[in-house]
């Protein structure tokens, strides 16, 4: 397996956690699940490592590597905001933007 094919397994389970990620912040936002907050913080952790393991195998300062830090970089001010609050519903929802194009340009 060459690192072309291992980077495209990456974001693809990258783009899997993100949605699963999202979907469980806006269920447990709806009161439509209960969740430990644990098992929501592994599950970002597991995002979090995944776009730093990103950043390791693009090419360094092309589109990609710029929208996978700018993903990387709205993930990590996320715990700054209070959970469930707008700045939570902006910031979740600008590193999921950012994550998007990685992907379509990734598999296009």
């Amino acid at each position: 397996m060459n690192s072309a094919e291992l980077s495209r397994i990456l974001l693809f389970t990258g783009a899997i956690l993100y949605s699963l990620n999202y979907l469980i912040g806006w269920l447990l936002r709806g009161r439509k699940i209960t969740m430990t907050k644990q098992a929501h913080q592994f599950l970002f952790a597991l995002l979090i490592i995944n776009l730093v393991t990103n950043l390791l195998f693009l090419q360094f300062f092309s589109a990609s590597f710029f929208l996978c830090a700018a993903s990387l970089v709205m993930m990590l001010i996320l715990p700054l905001g209070k959970k469930g609050s707008l700045y939570h519903i902006a910031v979740s929802s600008a590193g999921l933007f950012f994550y998007i194009p990685l992907v379509v340009i990734a598999f296009a």
